[in-house]
């Protein structure tokens, strides 16, 4: 893999600076205010306002992940109990004889 002991210990240093570098950057940036890149969720409020924003958005998410089940759960249960093939005796004409 390493033809003389030049290259390994080249390998070995890029690879622990790389390391250094990413330890370096993943602590100084994990406790900063402001959004990152592909960040999931809020950043950190600055302001009593903003706290109470991001508490009104989790309630909110909050009720509409219940209401959200339950009609996923009325669609779900409908489909199996009125499905073609179980229920024959399901045919509605809407007045096709007038």
């Amino acid at each position: 893999m390493f033809s003389n002991t030049t290259q390994f210990i080249k390998a070995i240093f890029g690879s622990v600076f790389f390391l250094t570098v990413s330890a370096i950057n993943t602590f100084s940036v994990a406790h900063c205010d402001y959004a990152q890149p592909y960040q999931l969720g809020f950043q950190d409020s600055a302001s009593p306002i903003m706290e109470g924003i991001v508490d009104l958005h989790h309630d909110i998410m909050f009720f509409m992940l219940i209401i959200s089940i339950f009609i996923l759960y009325l669609l779900v249960r409908t489909v199996m109990l009125f499905h073609s093939s179980q229920n024959n005796f399901l045919k509605v004409t809407h007045g096709k004889v007038i």
